[in-house]
């Protein structure tokens, strides 16, 4: 070893050393103060502290599940890859478990982010309430036959004598024996 570097670092240890001891005991002196503190805020945090463990784990059981289907390869395909370390070295099998693997993770996020932002989407009130519809073809029925019994249009204007044969029966013939096909007579001699 060099001797100026010998005596550099000695002279750099006794110019520290005290500055180390005067901050180790102020450090110690802070612990034993603040360690009563310390303990109570832990013990009051507990519930805090197990509610995001269990935030935390329900966050990361998804990775874990997906940890389990990793592509393992035993010692005999790994001592194969080592002899022939050129060769490409991929199977079927591993490129669809990562393929699989993939399509899992890209649905997962595309799940969470879907629900995520649709609750951001109502909770923040950015979704917009239906328009009302006019009346359902029912009721706009039932109210126009109403108006026109109030002006007294609810009779027929011609007597049942005049009414034609289509116009009196109206629940019979809608098949198509009941419909009458006209032809036409086309006589050239």
């Amino acid at each position: 070893m060099n001797i100026y570097l010998a005596w550099g670092l000695a002279i750099l240890y006794w110019i520290s050393y005290p500055i180390y001891k005067i901050l180790y005991f102020v450090a110690l002196a802070i612990y034993y103060i603040l360690r009563p503190v310390y303990y109570s805020v832990i013990f009051l945090a507990q519930p805090l502290l197990y509610l995001a463990s269990f935030i935390g784990d329900c966050i990361a059981w998804p990775f874990r599940f997906l940890h389990r289907l990793e592509v393992r390869r035993n010692l005999y395909t790994s001592i194969r890859s080592r002899d022939t370390a050129l060769k490409a070295d991929f199977d079927i099998q591993d490129i669809y478990i990562y393929l699989g693997v993939g399509g899992l993770v890209g649905i997962a996020a595309g799940l969470m982010l879907h629900y995520f932002y649709g609750f951001l989407y109502t909770s923040l009130g950015l979704k917009s309430e239906p328009k009302p519809k006019g009346p359902t073809a029912k009721q706009y029925r039932a109210a126009r036959k109403k108006k026109k019994a109030a002006i007294g249009f609810g009779e027929p204007m011609m007597s049942p004598a005049y009414i034609g044969l289509s116009d009196r029966v109206k629940g019979r013939g809608r098949g198509l024996i009941s419909q009458t096909i006209m032809e036409e007579n086309d006589s050239d001699y």
